[in-house]
């Protein structure tokens, strides 16, 4: 999946106080599309914007923070898709979102590194403010 810019693109107008929104228009490349994985991961890279985020596919928009509003877009190979992002840090999630087009969301696809459970506990309760 790349993230190509697709025909003129029209910025939406900003809100009082708020950066101005970014809008980019994309084809999804890959075979399956955005399916579960993808779309778990764009939630997750999501999670540490305060930005407010939407893929609009067919018509209809979804909120880039649900995976059930992901999925029921029916994002193929191929397809269409506009995502617009609108807060204070609108660029950094931009880049991010992009970053994961660009990539083909590899990042979904690699295998997880399995930590031991209680590994470095005494550092673990120092960061949660214990002793």
């Amino acid at each position: 999946m790349m993230m190509e810019t697709v025909g003129p693109i029209k910025q939406p107008e900003a809100r009082a106080g708020l950066e101005s929104p970014r809008l980019r228009q994309t084809f999804v490349v890959g075979e399956n599309g955005l399916h579960a994985r993808p779309c778990a991961l764009l939630i997750k890279t999501l999670q540490c914007f305060g930005s407010s985020v939407e893929v609009e596919a067919h018509g209809v928009k979804a909120s880039a923070r649900s995976i059930l509003s992901l999925l029921a877009l029916g994002v193929g190979p191929g397809a269409q898709v506009a995502v617009c992002v609108s807060g204070e840090d609108a660029a950094q999630a931009m880049a991010a979102v992009r970053r994961l087009f660009d990539t083909g969301f590899q990042e979904a696809y690699r295998p997880a590194v399995l930590r031991p459970r209680y590994a470095n506990s005494a550092k673990t309760a120092v960061c949660a403010g214990g002793r």
